[in-house]
């Protein structure tokens, strides 16, 4: 079950920053085959890293993926698109922060990610998904126009 969770996790968040990215910036092939076969390398790549549970690891390949995702993916100068990976990152991590922090102050010291059941942690990842979504969204959408 933990994998099936990891594997929703990887797929909301490409969902997420592709929604997001491809507000802001052009696309830089029109080749649905070959923008499927990045996300699905990507989905693979942050799956198997996440499979170890090592936090930092975690973190530093999904800046690096993440990153190379949208150089990949999407056109612009370099100073663009790092502006609009920062925004992205601090978003998304920021939202994962605030829910963990939020968690611990509910259930206090008896806090404990690996030992929550699994609707549980589907409930928390989905409402950290949608609320990332919805942040990220919003500025887009705006900044788009």
């Amino acid at each position: 079950m933990d994998f099936i969770l990891i594997l929703f996790t990887c797929i909301l968040e490409c969902i997420i920053f592709d929604t997001f990215f491809k507000e802001i910036m052009h696309r830089k092939y029109a080749n649905i085959f070959y923008n499927f076969c990045v996300y699905c390398t990507s989905i693979m790549s942050i799956c198997f890293i996440n499979s170890f549970n090592n936090s930092k690891m975690n973190l530093v390949a999904n800046v690096l993926i993440y990153f190379l995702i949208s150089i990949l993916l999407f056109e612009g100068n370099l100073k663009e698109r790092v502006f609009y990976y920062i925004i992205f990152y601090t978003v998304f991590a920021g939202i994962e922060i605030i829910f963990e922090f939020g968690l611990y102050w509910m259930v206090g010291e008896r806090y404990n990610w690996f030992a929550q059941t699994q609707l549980f942690k589907f409930t928390i990842i989905c409402l950290e998904k949608l609320s990332t979504f919805i942040v990220l969204l919003i500025p887009s959408i705006k900044v788009s126009k």
